[in-house]
């Protein structure tokens, strides 16, 4: 009795492992995760600050002010697109996960 409940909560545990690493579910989730870390790096690289060299007198305390707002501008666009873009990696593999798109984006985000 004692080595059948061994035995069953070692497959049960090895099921818990293999649906939470392993599964489609899980390698789809993956790619999605990955995907949106590569969309925060991206996002992070394409900020926007005061202009870089010489520049106007007269210009330069305008363009320092309004570089904040580009830059959320920047940041909104960028966050929306990549958040599209990370979502379509879950649908198209939840409806059909041998696809070649779903393939292509779950070797390119491993």
């Amino acid at each position: 009795m004692r080595s059948t409940i061994i035995v069953a909560v070692i497959l049960l545990a090895g099921g818990l492992v293999w649906h939470k690493l392993f599964s489609k579910e899980a390698t789809i989730e993956a790619a999605y995760r990955a995907c949106l870390r590569q969309v925060d790096a991206t996002a992070d690289a394409a900020r926007v600050g005061a202009p870089k060299g010489p520049s106007p007198a007269k210009t330069e305390p305008a363009v320092a002010a309004n570089a904040p707002r580009v830059d959320q501008i920047v940041q909104g666009t960028l966050a929306g697109l990549g958040g599209a873009m990370c979502g379509s990696i879950r649908t198209s593999c939840a409806d059909n996960y041998a696809g070649d798109v779903c393939q292509a984006a779950l070797r390119r985000h491993r």
